[in-house]
């Protein structure tokens, strides 16, 4: 009876030592890798997290997910989110096991922000215009602006054919009562599948109408 109370306490000891993720140097290498690799997500956006083992083992591993210490997801390498939102933001690890012994990643910090909200604005700023005057409407981002393809829309109507558009920048060089409205912008990102929400709508009114 005492050499099998020996034994389960020496099995139990050995045990614990190997639940230290191997810090005698055996620990395997593991690799927690987001796709894609901005140090910023917007909402919207898909993110991949991916855990792989640097060495060829031919055991096969469990895998679990943690967010900010608390399990997530425990289906497998992959831990894929297809559509962030704020509520994604944190610090990601996942945990790989066999035999009882478990080893760790080092943590994966996911940023996430919101799309940058475009603005809206008219120049000159007159509340009323005259026909024949030039218009200038303008749709700016707090980002770099050649990152982004802008698309134009005037609510409950489509825009006049007179009206001239180049990126930005929406220009009416000379003012009729048919460009009397309310128009907004909106943004898409050229090289990332996100997209801003629309601006405030801008009103023009144009004298004659």
């Amino acid at each position: 009876m005492e050499t099998f109370k020996i034994l389960l306490l020496t099995v139990a000891v050995i045990a614990a030592v190997k639940s230290q993720n191997a810090t005698d140097g055996s620990k395997p290498t593991i690799s927690l890798k987001q796709d894609p690799e901005y140090p910023e997500i917007y909402t919207g956006e898909q993110v991949i997290l991916t855990c792989s083992i640097t060495e060829q083992t031919s055991t096969q591993w469990t895998y679990q997910w943690k967010k900010d210490n608390t399990e997530v997801n425990s289906g497998g390498q992959i831990y894929n989110i297809s559509s962030a939102t704020m509520l994604d933001k944190g610090s990601y690890t996942c945990h790989i096991s066999r035999n009882g012994v478990t080893f760790s990643s080092e943590p994966n910090n996911l940023t996430i922000i919101e799309p940058p909200q475009p603005q809206l604005s008219k120049e000159p700023q007159w509340d009323l215009f005259y026909p024949t005057e030039k218009v200038t409407l303008t749709c700016s981002i707090n980002e770099n602006p050649n990152d982004w393809k802008y698309r134009w829309y005037k609510i409950k109507d489509k825009l006049d054919n007179d009206i001239s558009i180049s990126g930005k920048t929406l220009s009416i060089n000379s003012a009729k009562s048919s460009h009397s409205g309310k128009y907004m912008c909106k943004a898409k990102h050229l090289r990332r599948s996100a997209g801003t929400k629309p601006a405030e709508l801008l009103e023009l009114h144009i004298s004659g109408k």
